[in-house]
């Protein structure tokens, strides 16, 4: 009999837990499951790649780091030679190409920024050749527009060869003649009047101040090389007068100062010579 209570004892609470698991567990879940927080799955535009999947992508720091080095060192060296007032287009073409390569690399688009950085030292390494031609048509220049008395684009040529070589002396002194250009030209006008009007020593004058501003003026040059011609010439034509008419008068010493002036007037003259010779006979035969 004891046993026989024990058996339905257990058969009660057995049945009890059928009871509990049929009708309250269910509910007692689902309140549970309603509580929870739902988890929210990422989308595909905010799932970001892996570090090292970026860094394959994007190439290497490292040789975009050394492309702009390179890049840096020639764009100095071609600011040196003034590369902005005559490099064009390529120079132009150039810095936008840096200027893509720096948005690349800002970017983290390394492998973009190398090949944008090489494109530019494709572009800046032609104008580092091409600065020797530069200079030497921009000193051409300067110097035809010295000769046909243009001062303003004589100046421009000889400054721009100076940015690329600032201690060419052919172009600083191309430029201090331009600068004085107007006084020479003033100078040598003047002197073209006097000549005009015969006043050949004040023509003289002139044309030694204007080669005392620039002594390469070839009008100034050839103007006092006239100028002295044309004095030696009236001083012989004098000389020789005054020496034949002391000759004349039997002055054989006025005569023989007279004919070495028009000696010196005009070096060599066989007139002069032989009117000399003349006087010579003339104080011999007074001797004898």
């Amino acid at each position: 009999m004891r046993a026989g209570k024990w058996i339905y004892a257990g058969l009660a609470l057995l049945l009890a837990l059928v009871v509990a698991v049929i009708f309250v567990l269910p509910s007692v879940v689902e309140q549970r499951r309603a509580a929870a927080p739902v988890p929210v799955l990422p989308t595909a535009s905010a799932v970001q790649p892996a570090p090292a999947a970026v860094a394959a992508d994007e190439g290497s720091r490292e040789i975009a780091d050394e492309a702009l080095g390179d890049v840096l060192v020639l764009s100095d060296r071609l600011r040196a030679l003034g590369v902005e007032a005559w490099g064009g287009n390529d120079w132009a073409a150039a810095r936008a190409f840096v200027s893509d390569g720096d948005g690349a690399y800002k970017a983290r688009s390394y492998a973009v920024a190398t090949t944008a950085y090489r494109a530019a030292l494709t572009r800046m390494q032609p104008l580092e050749a091409q600065a020797a031609d530069v200079l030497a048509q921009a000193l051409a220049d300067g110097q035809a527009a010295l000769a046909a008395a243009n001062k303003t684009l004589a100046i421009e040529r000889f400054d721009l060869a100076l940015l690329i070589d600032k201690q060419n002396s052919a172009a600083v002194k191309g430029r201090e003649r331009a600068l004085n250009l107007d006084k020479v030209l003033l100078l040598v006008e003047q002197a073209a009047g006097f000549e005009l009007a015969s006043d050949w020593q004040n023509a003289l004058r002139s044309f030694e101040a204007a080669l005392a501003v620039d002594a390469d003026w070839p009008a100034a040059r050839e103007g006092r090389e006239r100028m002295r011609a044309t004095l030696a010439g009236n001083n012989y034509q004098a000389a020789m007068s005054a020496g034949y008419a002391a000759l004349a008068a039997g002055k054989l010493a006025q005569a023989r100062g007279e004919f070495e002036s028009a000696l010196r007037a005009r070096p060599g003259d066989k007139s002069a010579r032989d009117a000399l010779g003349q006087i010579d006979t003339e104080q011999k035969v007074d001797r004898i």
